[in-house]
């Protein structure tokens, strides 16, 4: 085998392992989001144990994953952690507006974001604070933007990373049935993938889902 047949092969590899990550997402946020199980007591603990299986598989499988995460870390920690703050306040306030639109335009919207938040009533208030700072909200950007799109992206540039990226991301959410959620998905999930291409820091996005998660689910809840 000469060198661009094993340069070859190994792209298959890595292609398949891609696919077969974004189908496991698939999977498992499906199955999280299905109103069945959406609506049970133990969603946070499933979220973020979903979320916790698809990094470690991610690390395991791509062994550039850890070292980029390394590196961001080392460079500029305060200036992105800063960027990710202010972004996620910036995002909290469109869909501050959002709200305000949907529920003027939308006669179902109210019923469709009471029903989300109908999830804090299922586990204590500090640990759903617990599960979105320490796992799921770090964990979604480490996996969906620094792990997904990266690997997207380099095979089929910025643009169409970012598009399937969060059509991906998009598509996890649709199980739920729960348009307001579907929308808040690719909303968010389109503003944290062209913060990914911009800035290229997973650190940043990771500080940005996160204060976001914080203050839509318990510091500022819409509607409170």
């Amino acid at each position: 085998m000469d060198l661009a047949q094993g340069k070859s092969f190994s792209e298959r590899i890595a292609l398949r392992r891609v696919t077969f990550m974004a189908l496991l997402a698939l999977g498992l946020f499906g199955w999280l989001f299905v109103p069945a199980h959406f609506r049970q007591p133990g969603f946070w603990p499933r979220m973020a144990a979903s979320v916790a299986i698809l990094n470690l598989l991610a690390f395991a499988l791509d062994r550039a994953h850890s070292r980029l995460l390394r590196a961001d870390l080392r460079a500029h920690p305060l200036q992105k952690t800063v960027l990710g703050l202010v972004s996620a306040i910036a995002l909290y306030f469109v869909f501050l507006a959002g709200y305000f639109a949907t529920r003027f335009v939308l006669p179902f919207a109210g019923a469709e974001i009471s029903s989300i938040y109908a999830q804090k009533e299922t586990a204590r208030t500090a640990q759903i604070v617990l599960f979105l700072a320490l796992v799921i909200g770090p964990g979604e950007e480490i996996f969906w933007r620094a792990y997904l799109q990266r690997n997207i992206t380099q095979r089929t540039g910025k643009a169409w990373g970012l598009g399937i990226t969060t059509a991906l991301y998009g598509l996890a959410h649709v199980f739920s049935g729960n348009f307001m959620l579907v929308t808040a998905a690719l909303v968010a999930g389109a503003f944290w993938g062209w913060m990914y291409n911009r800035f290229e820091s997973p650190l940043a996005n990771a500080v940005s889902h996160t204060a976001w998660d914080l203050l839509v689910f318990v510091l500022l809840p819409f509607g409170a």
